[in-house]
């Protein structure tokens, strides 16, 4: 697995973990200036966490035990022009 922790492009952008009630977990990378506009997007809204996205890998590693094939679906998403990635399963991008 590559050094993503020291580089600039996951170190410097961000993202969002938003837990939902009542369906899968989603990280988006779309800018929200405030949680409002989050549960306005999702009527399901429970929470949300914004982190950079080498801190999001290292939260899901850490705290969900991720696997390297999931680590690396969100590396590819995270360089990707998705916005939205539905952690589930299936993984989904969109």
């Amino acid at each position: 697995m590559e050094d993503i922790f020291s580089d600039d492009f996951f170190t410097e952008r961000t993202a969002n973990i938003i837990y939902r009630r009542e369906h899968s977990t989603l990280i988006s990378k779309k800018p929200y200036s405030r949680w409002e506009e989050i549960q306005d997007e999702f009527e399901d809204y429970l929470t949300n966490l914004n982190y950079t996205y080498a801190d999001i890998l290292d939260f899901l590693i850490e705290d969900y035990g991720i696997d390297e094939d999931e680590q690396r679906q969100l590396i590819e998403f995270f360089r990707s022009d998705c916005t939205v990635f539905e952690w589930g399963s299936p993984n989904k991008m969109y």
